[in-house]
């Protein structure tokens, strides 16, 4: 994980209120540490904000709700098995 990631992981965690907050990645870590956190409804794709702001393209895999949903099942997995 770059500092920027986790920067913005640090941050998106200290806030009070957290169902108000999301980071946007395209990297696997960002998503497997949230959903060990389980707090995986925090993560969300580029794709994911694309489509929100009603728009769409063809995008490369890593920034897929699909490789999101993919990464974030993964940590809540590990973490469920003390792997996290």
């Amino acid at each position: 994980m770059d500092p920027g990631e986790a920067e913005a992981l640090a941050f998106l965690l200290s806030q009070p209120y957290p169902e108000y907050g999301q980071v946007c990645s395209a990297d696997a870590i960002v998503f497997r540490i949230l959903g060990s956190l389980k707090r995986g409804d925090q993560g969300v794709s580029f794709e994911e904000m694309l489509t929100g702001a009603g728009l769409s393209r063809r995008l490369d895999r890593h920034y897929s709700k699909r490789f999101r949903i993919q990464w974030t099942r993964r940590g809540f997995e590990e973490g469920l098995a003390g792997l996290a």
